[in-house]
């Protein structure tokens, strides 16, 4: 089990009044004032759980590129955890779990035309890093319609034909999750299966956050299986 230290990062607690109507949007009162805030994802978090009435972390977010709305949603509080909703985090997470093993890992750079989350020139591997949000012990993919996400799996199997190896990280933001499945005859699980028979290959981590400056993670044996449509 290793950790992140989140220690340089300045945290704003609140409480989540109601999740907006569009999906980068919910009210929250920070500091005795309703607040609207801006949610970092692609998606509505309806989707995976309730957050209206949940105390949460929020980051004071920078003004110079974004004036919409001061505060970005950091972390949810569920039970004794805070769950993250941060994309970026887990980008950050990929980055630290593979330093142990590589000296130079790129961030966000573009290889054959195509955005990698991270890229190790070493040995010429891309990987492609998804956070994972889910409120039961199993979570299906896809859980949310992304044409995104089926193109980035296509161009992954087009670069592993041009002799890239390919790498799919699954983050799971939640410790509940125990099982991720792939429902069958979908455009998602094709894709994903063209990738895995050239080659892709997954690996699943886990991460807790106890408090508001340590979230521990750890590689994690998940059941990847199918599931019928």
């Amino acid at each position: 089990m290793r950790q992140i230290n989140l220690s340089t990062l300045t945290f704003s607690t609140g409480r989540i009044l109601k999740e907006g109507k569009t999906r980068f949007l919910c009210t929250a009162l920070i500091e005795g004032q309703p607040t609207e805030v801006f949610i970092p994802l692609s998606c509505k978090l309806s989707q995976f759980f309730n957050i209206d009435g949940k105390d949460a972390l929020f980051l004071k977010k920078s003004m110079e590129n974004d004036k919409s709305t001061s505060y970005q949603l950091f972390a949810i509080k569920m039970g004794s955890l805070f769950i993250p909703i941060e994309g970026v985090l887990a980008n950050r997470i990929g980055k630290e779990y593979l330093s142990s093993q590589y000296k130079t890992i790129e961030s966000e750079v573009m290889v054959e035309g195509y955005k990698a989350d991270l890229y190790v020139p070493k040995t010429k591997t891309i990987y492609e890093v998804k956070c994972l949000l889910s409120d039961s012990s199993e979570i299906s993919l896809p859980n949310a319609i992304s044409e995104r996400a089926i193109k980035q799996l296509e161009a992954l199997a087009t670069l592993a034909v041009q002799g890239y190896r390919i790498h799919y990280l699954f983050v799971c933001y939640s410790p509940k999750i125990k099982q991720i499945r792939l429902i069958d005859n979908t455009s998602y699980a094709k894709a994903f299966s063209k990738a895995l028979s050239l080659g892709m290959k997954v690996t699943c981590l886990k991460t807790k956050m106890i408090s508001e400056n340590c979230l521990t993670y750890w590689k994690a044996n998940l059941m990847l299986q199918k599931k019928q449509g």
